[in-house]
């Protein structure tokens, strides 16, 4: 059996770490790779050296960012979406606003329904006396 040339190793070991989630920029593949061994023998060593802590601690780095991310994106629709409302609500008369405010609708709609499911909005723009929307007409 014949050895698979080291710069093809290194090439098949950095995409082997992008599968996993490891960026191979953070690992030095030159000082973990041995030209006298084959690339399953060194995929091995070099994820052994890793070890599953570091698979571990990545893999929950990279949950945690898109967590974050996440997080952002509801955040942004959430503003977004309020914005629209806060808009539609300024935009009806001064005693329609009033009337609005000085009752108190049995359904509010929160921040947390909102980003769930926008549609809600839809149903206060229809019948905002039926609802009030947290911020925005229920002070």
């Amino acid at each position: 059996m014949s050895i698979m040339p080291i710069g093809m190793q290194k090439l098949k070991l950095k995409d082997e770490l992008k599968r996993k989630g490891i960026s191979p920029d953070l690992v030095d593949i030159d000082a973990l790779i041995d030209s006298k061994l084959s690339y399953p023998e060194n995929l091995s060593n070099i994820m052994k050296t890793l070890g599953k802590n570091r698979l571990h601690t990545l893999k929950s780095a990279k949950t945690s960012s898109h967590r974050k991310a996440m997080h952002q994106l509801d955040s942004m629709t959430l503003q977004f979406e309020k914005d629209q409302a806060m808009h539609r609500h300024q935009s009806r008369s001064i005693r329609s606003q009033v009337m609005d405010q000085s009752k108190r609708a049995r359904i509010v709609i929160k921040d947390k329904d909102i980003i769930k499911n926008p549609d809600l909005l839809k149903k206060w723009f229809k019948n905002p006396n039926q609802y009030d929307v947290e911020g925005i007409d229920n002070y």
